[in-house]
């Protein structure tokens, strides 16, 4: 072979250079490298720019979000330290002066002016009315059934404390609902233990005593406890009401399975304990005057019905089924 052959023809280099660089553009993204180009300021100036303003509406939005906001922390700032809602339960402790005994009265003011007065294991059930007399507020109770209590009371009323340390309503007791003014009342050593148990005011030279309620409060009954021995009867265990018709009020019994009993009407709530012997149930209870008071009634049962003592009752499921005859609640 001479050496024309092995020589490379002028000009066949820059062909395989262009075939080469052929083939390498053959593999290459046009469109990309196309929109990777600089766009000319002519090209710039076509394009529309997208202006944002600020929308209108979001002002009075944010506006009224401040005010609901503003609305809510009035309303609970109002609720914690400034609430004269009387509705609840308020609970007026005693500590007996010379004694280490306590006695404790609930007050339970419902909706439609209905309140309870109770202690021990007996609730007492009326009215209540608010009204304004001059400068002061008052309060007036009208309890149903009170037993040796007065049947209405009146006070004046005034609140302070708040939801964090606890709420106060204070009763200046202006007829004798607990004790007899000192008028009444002339005995001094008596004067002097009121004295150490409440607070008081003096006005035309008679000592009112001013009794302090707290809330928050839950009603509680106190009741002996049932026998360990107690045996339960099933056929009596359950709700049962009286209904009296035109004559009387209903009222309705209802028998748990531990040894404890409910009786319920229209003036009167009482909570205690019963025990069967011989064909008797035996209930016992405190009252508001915080004595234990016990009551023997025989018991039978007739057509399905209960017999207890004089009056014949019917079972039900509803614990408060005397309320359809019920002039108060």
């Amino acid at each position: 072979m001479n050496e024309e052959e092995l020589t490379p023809v002028e000009g066949h280099e820059e062909d395989e250079k262009d075939t080469a660089s052929d083939e390498e553009l053959s593999g290459t993204d046009i469109s990309a490298e196309e929109t990777e180009q600089p766009v000319s300021e002519p090209e710039k100036a076509d394009i529309p720019v997208k202006k944002y303003k600020p929308r209108r509406y979001r002002a009075p939005l944010i506006i009224a979000a401040c005010i609901f906001a503003a609305t809510i922390l009035f309303f609970c700032g109002w609720k914690c330290f400034f609430d004269t809602d009387i509705k609840g339960c308020w609970r007026l402790e005693i500590q007996l002066p010379d004694s280490d005994k306590k006695i404790e009265y609930n007050f339970t003011f419902e909706d439609d002016n209905v309140m309870r007065y109770q202690t021990g294991g007996y609730a007492a059930i009326g009215r209540y009315y608010l009204d304004s007399k001059s400068d002061r507020d008052t309060i007036t109770f009208f309890l149903t059934n009170g037993q040796n209590y007065p049947l209405s009371a009146e006070f004046d009323y005034q609140f302070s404390g708040n939801v964090f340390t606890g709420r106060t309503l204070s009763l200046t007791d202006r007829s004798g609902f607990f004790f007899a003014p000192d008028g009444a009342d002339a005995d001094e050593s008596t004067v002097e233990s009121k004295k150490k148990i409440t607070d008081s005011v003096k006005e035309n030279n008679t000592t009112y005593y001013i009794w302090n309620l707290k809330t928050p409060a839950q009603e509680k009954y106190d009741y002996y406890t049932p026998d360990e021995e107690f045996k339960e009867d099933k056929e009596l265990t359950g709700t049962w009401v009286y209904k009296s018709g035109e004559a009387g009020y209903d009222y309705t019994f209802t028998f748990n399975s531990d040894g404890t009993f409910e009786q319920r009407n229209h003036e009167s709530e009482i909570h205690g304990v019963y025990r069967l012997s011989d064909g008797k149930c035996k209930v016992g209870f405190y009252s508001l005057s915080n004595q234990y008071m016990e009551g023997d009634l025989s018991y039978s049962f007739k057509d399905g019905k209960l017999v207890l003592g004089n009056h014949e009752f019917t079972r039900t499921d509803d614990k408060y089924a005397y309320k359809s005859n019920n002039p108060v609640k």
